[in-house]
């Protein structure tokens, strides 16, 4: 660890991943370029192996599938499998679902109007649960603790997903107004999975969002 932040970007058209190795001052060394599969649409940085290095898992949209590339230290990485998703796999996110202290892992799915779970089993193997169902195309996710008000949910962050009419693979219906909508997912202990709590339908085509408690003052 040498303290400085790294930048990872997803090559959409080239089928690659571009690393931008920290270095001091604050600048950047010229990209090393990673083969990742087909249209690496999304990335997540997290270890996911608990060996105490940052690996990554990337969201392929031509493969349907999530690949997940090891941190083999030294500045180095190796391939680690891949999940098999729905169609056209288009963000992937790392959160502790279940609060077992291991990421599990989300990716929605564009083609497909779904999010494709799979839970991380001790560090060890992923569990592919169900897959929950979007009315409208995913476009993306974020994990977060934000119903603090149930009970014990400080220890199960939130899966928020983002859909919308905005059609990234073939043509968008005619004749419908745009909308787009948040859906919340929370953890259930009695299925292991994450049922739909929340859905907020608003206008317009929205491509992205984030979670800030922006009323905060420090």
């Amino acid at each position: 660890d040498d303290g400085n932040l790294d930048i990872v970007t997803a090559n959409f058209n080239s089928n690659d991943l571009s690393i931008f190795w920290g270095l001091a001052g604050g600048f950047f060394a010229l990209p090393e370029v990673i083969p990742t599969g087909l249209r690496p649409a999304g990335i997540t940085a997290e270890d996911l192996n608990g060996d105490g290095r940052i690996d990554l898992a990337l969201a392929l949209f031509g493969d349907n599938q999530i690949a997940l590339l090891q941190n083999d230290g030294a500045r180095s990485f190796s391939a680690a499998g891949r999940l098999d998703c729905r169609e056209s796999t288009y963000g992937v996110a790392a959160g502790d679902m279940d609060g077992d202290g291991d990421p599990d892992l989300a990716a929605i799915n564009n083609g497909d109007l779904s999010v494709s779970l799979f839970r991380n089993q001790d560090f060890q193997s992923w569990q592919a649960l169900p897959p929950l169902p979007l009315p409208q195309r995913p476009v993306a996710l974020r994990w977060g603790n934000i119903r603090q008000s149930t009970a014990g949910s400080e220890r199960f962050p939130e899966l928020t997903v983002l859909s919308a009419a905005l059609t990234l693979i073939g043509k968008p219906a005619a004749g419908h107004a745009a909308e787009s909508r948040v859906t919340v997912f929370e953890y259930d202990a009695d299925s292991g999975g994450l049922l739909p709590v929340q859905e907020t339908v608003f206008p317009g085509s929205a491509l992205d969002f984030t979670l800030a408690n922006l009323d905060y003052e420090r």
